[in-house]
């Protein structure tokens, strides 16, 4: 059963998108992804929202909402969808299912939802490339399979742009550090917890780490071109 929301600009910095995909990818596989595979979602989000300044309702994916029987389905209507249709872009209006997008809470709900489709439902062909970090790869063979209709190569230009970036920003370094001192603070949360020795255990913090600037300003020249 679907249940409409209202849209929401929910902008996501390139940090966020990675500690995100961090906590995600270790909830479903058990382990820390490699920075390569990393770098290959990384580039597709950049792609898809613009580094996270055109992200709705967490929806880090751009993923469209399928009706399901017995289960409520939240999504949101996003004005100004386009596709191409017979190599003409086509406006779709928001009373189209064709503009109707899944809608999540959190960040990391929606991340753990895009992993999930790429890994193990309609683009799992493609997961192998995301594990080679093979941006061209992964590239062609999503849009073989329907994720994408725009041009190939203009699709697969902007995600090796995000990529060289991403490889270079050292978003990975402190994604793996602040993951080792969350697994750290968890232990001793746990011996806090269950130490006899303790009669009060008081809430225990991680310092948040400054956010990098975000790199679409950087990048709005290109994509006008």
């Amino acid at each position: 059963m679907l249940k409409k929301v209202d849209l929401v600009k929910t902008q996501c910095t390139s940090q966020d998108f990675v500690y995100a995909l961090f906590s995600a990818w270790t909830k479903l596989f058990g382990q820390y992804p490699s920075k390569e595979a990393v770098g290959v979602v990384f580039a597709q989000w950049g792609i898809e929202t613009g580094a996270g300044q055109a992200c709705w309702n967490w929806n880090v994916g751009n993923y469209k909402v399928r009706d399901k029987a017995g289960v409520e389905v939240k999504y949101f209507a996003l004005p100004g969808t386009w596709e191409i249709i017979g190599d003409k872009k086509v406006i779709i209006p928001t009373s189209d299912p064709g503009s109707w997008f899944l809608a999540f809470d959190t960040c990391t709900e929606g991340m753990t939802v895009h992993l999930n489709f790429l890994a193990n439902q309609r683009y799992a062909p493609a997961w192998k490339y995301v594990l080679s970090g093979d941006v061209a790869g992964f590239s062609k063979r999503i849009r073989q399979l329907g994720y994408y209709t725009a041009s190939e190569q203009d699709y697969t230009k902007g995600m090796n742009y995000y990529f060289r970036w991403y490889m270079k920003s050292g978003l990975y370094e402190e994604a793996t550090r602040n993951a080792a001192a969350k697994i750290e603070s968890q232990k001793v949360r746990d011996v806090l917890y269950t130490s006899p020795d303790f009669s009060y255990t008081p809430e225990l913090s991680n310092e948040e780490l400054p956010k990098p600037k975000t790199i679409w300003q950087s990048v709005k020249s290109w994509f006008q071109k």
